[in-house]
């Protein structure tokens, strides 16, 4: 037994600072006047590691028209293994998101099959693990700018963004 780290209570042991050696078999008797009986636990330990983003899309990303697909990637290890969240402009995105998780990490991908402008923003991925902790990048997406075409010839501006004329 773990000197000073355990407490058997209400026919419960609660091991407190649990280590990695803790681990193994433990036997549990239980008497009463029909006799004895036996059974063994074997205690797994596993290693609490906070998450730690591993892979990413660059940290700005442009989109070079309209209507393209986009496809943002995140992936973070932990254990246990973290899950992810993604958000816009601070804001959850309740959208279907792909995430696999092998034996090492959680992978997500965010999918914009069509992308417009109103989708331009600052994106995050969000891991989190309920046990000890978070991890979190930022993706800025811009849809490409052509900039300022100059003023044609037999035209003239309407607002900011448009041109009207022959």
């Amino acid at each position: 037994m773990p000197k000073g780290r355990h407490v058997t209570t209400n026919n419960r042991l609660v091991i407190t600072n649990t280590k990695r050696h803790d681990k193994g078999p433990y036997m549990c008797r239980g008497i009463n006047n029909q006799g004895n009986v036996f059974a063994m636990v074997v205690l797994n330990v596993y290693s609490v590691i906070t998450p730690v983003i591993v892979q990413t899309s660059p940290n700005n990303v442009t989109v070079d028209k309209v209507m393209s697909r986009v496809k943002l990637n995140c992936s973070a290890t932990g254990s246990p293994l973290p899950t992810i969240e993604w958000s816009k402009d601070d804001r959850p995105l309740s959208v279907s998101t792909t995430v696999r998780q092998t034996n090492k990490e959680t992978i997500g991908e965010l999918v914009i099959d069509s992308f417009m402008p109103r989708d331009q923003g600052r994106y995050k991925c969000f891991f989190r693990n309920y046990e000890n902790g978070t991890a979190e990048t930022e993706i800025q997406v811009s849809l490409m700018s052509c900039g300022d075409p100059g003023k044609p010839l037999n035209g003239y501006r309407t607002g900011n963004e448009f041109w009207a004329g022959n």
